[in-house]
């Protein structure tokens, strides 16, 4: 059995802000052209994607969706002028095309166009006052701007919309950290940190906060030594710093203050797990289900400690009663990854494939431990050509692991052209 590396592993990945590409074809010809060149783009090959779009556009002058996507491909490339072009006669084309809105004033913002870009975002929002994403961007824009306090409104209406939005969340906790609010800021990195332990920047961004902030929050449990939050947020500025005997000190000062956090519990654990001390995580994680059942990171964590400590039975048997839980949303990418390696784990491979592809969904791009996580799954099945697809899109994004599985790939079996 090939092995399903752990998910609660952190690995930083610089943030690109991708735009998205939309596809709604004039006709079955141009449909299925514009789905090749997106799957060029889907797998980085940016310039090949750039030649087809040129060519579908060339063939269908009119076709409003092959600027759009055009635009992406450009911005990808980082030709902002270009993507700006395209983009435009997308909006030309179609003005109702809330894509190519948001993508325009995607553009505007990196080219410090503030105001063209807030304007655009207002347009995208007009026309799909629902969606998160346009909140999400407009927030991006005034922020950058130096409109902090605006950007802070946006991204909260953009969590109203999806609160399991991490990319809102850690935008907010940057906000909140330029105003130093410490503990709001570490509250929406914890949380964007549950939600998805591999989104791009959250955890450097964690590392980064809690060591600004440390002294102020050392004098709080000074001044404040009976504020249960004092010690919890101190604990994790300790953690930060490698002193696990002294962050699980300070946690269980707030656990004895006040016994119905389940997130002093959740905290405790962490720090135990990182000592190397797997029954009291356990242990802890097990309070803070008893104090609060739907609390669904705690299932997470408990069900990655015991797969740490060689008990997939158990790992699994958690992740399915946190599944059944009327309570819980399973659309969380760490839930549904979590469950796709332990049902791998436990051997039972194709029950594994239906979690990890919904992770992948529910996070909107290529997350190399998941793809990883696939690719050993299908390789289990005897399933060679997805096991390929998916390792090397694991290899191009640089996991460490991939190439082992594709030295034991060619073994087996040829890669598809």
């Amino acid at each position: 059995m090939k092995k399903i590396t752990s998910l609660m592993v952190f690995v930083y990945i610089s943030l690109a802000l991708l735009l998205p590409v939309s596809i709604n074809a004039q006709d079955e010809e141009a449909r299925a052209q514009l789905d090749r060149a997106t799957s060029l783009l889907a797998r980085d090959k940016v310039d090949e994607a750039i030649d087809q779009f040129l060519k579908i556009i060339e063939k269908h002058p009119n076709y409003g969706l092959a600027y759009s996507n055009l635009g992406a491909a450009y911005y990808r490339k980082g030709d902002l002028d270009k993507a700006s072009e395209a983009t435009k006669k997308a909006i030309e084309i179609n003005p109702n095309d809330r894509s190519a809105h948001s993508n325009l004033g995607n553009v505007y913002t990196d080219l410090k166009k503030y105001d063209e870009a807030i304007a655009e975002h207002k347009k995208a929002i007009e026309l799909s006052p629902n969606d998160a994403e346009a909140f999400l961007n407009l927030g991006v824009a005034f922020s950058r701007k130096g409109d902090t306090e605006e950007g802070v409104i946006q991204f909260k209406r953009a969590i109203s919309l999806n609160r399991n939005y991490p990319a809102a969340r850690k935008n907010l906790a940057y906000s909140y950290y330029l105003m130093k609010k410490w503990p709001e800021a570490i509250d929406e990195l914890l949380f964007a940190r549950d939600l998805d332990p591999w989104y791009p920047g959250v955890e450097e961004s964690l590392s980064v906060t809690l060591k600004k902030a440390h002294s102020d929050l050392e004098k709080w449990g000074n001044e404040k030594p009976t504020d249960p939050l004092s010690h919890y947020y101190f604990g994790y500025a300790l953690a930060y710093e490698r002193k696990w005997k002294k962050a699980i000190e300070e946690m269980d000062k707030a656990i004895k203050l006040d016994r119905s956090k389940g997130e002093f519990y959740k905290g405790k654990a962490l720090f135990c797990s990182s000592a190397k001390k797997s029954k009291d995580a356990v242990a802890a994680l097990k309070e803070c289900i008893a104090v609060n059942p739907s609390n669904w990171a705690c299932y997470n964590d408990l069900s990655a400690e015991y797969g740490g400590m060689g008990k997939p039975k158990e790992a699994l048997a958690v992740m399915t009663e946190a599944i059944a839980r009327s309570d819980i949303d399973p659309n969380v990418v760490s839930i549904q990854a979590n469950l796709g390696a332990v049902y791998a784990t436990n051997g039972e491979y194709q029950k594994a494939i239906a979690p990890l592809q919904k992770a992948l969904a529910i996070c909107r791009r290529h997350e190399p431990l998941i793809e990883l996580n696939l690719a050993v799954v299908y390789f289990e099945l005897k399933q060679y050509d997805m096991a390929w697809r998916h390792v090397r899109s694991a290899e191009r994004m640089g996991h460490p692991d991939a190439r082992k599985l594709i030295k034991d790939l060619k073994k087996v079996s040829k890669e598809p052209e």
